[in-house]
Order: structure tokens, then C-alpha cells, then sequence
């Protein structure tokens, strides 16, 4: 991200998704909330994606990844 990048994400009730973007289009902040396995939400202008992973069988498998 950039270092002038706001990007907020909200986990609530086993959901998680973009409350706030500092982006022009919103589009990620209107996907919603994402609960199932595959679900995604991006935000393009920031190169952002949300996407929920399960199924790993490894504890050792970390819960979140930002790059």
C-alpha cells in the first residue's frame, strides 16, 4: 500500500469487510460483508484483496496475509 493509503476492514460476527476506503469508486466497500470460503472483495485503485481461505488442516497456517 501506499504510506497515504486508508484502507479499514471490520470483523464482526464471523464476517469480515471494507467499512472504509479512501478510493474514488467504492466498490469495495459496497461488496459487503464476507462469511463463506471463496468469497472475495478487491479494491483496485489501493491493490487490495479480501479473500476468506478455510480448510487448512495445519494450525501453523497464519490467519491473515497482507503484502
Amino acid at each position: 500500500l501506499e504510506e497515504d493509503t486508508s484502507i479499514i476492514f471490520e470483523i464482526k460476527d464471523g464476517s469480515i469487510g471494507f467499512i472504509h476506503s479512501d478510493c474514488p469508486d467504492q466498490v469495495c466497500v459496497a461488496a459487503g460483508f464476507l462469511d463463506q470460503s471463496g468469497e472475495s472483495a478487491v479494491c483496485l485503485p489501493n491493490k487490495v484483496i479480501l479473500k476468506i481461505i478455510s480448510g487448512y488442516e495445519n494450525d501453523d497456517v497464519p490467519d491473515a496475509v497482507v503484502r
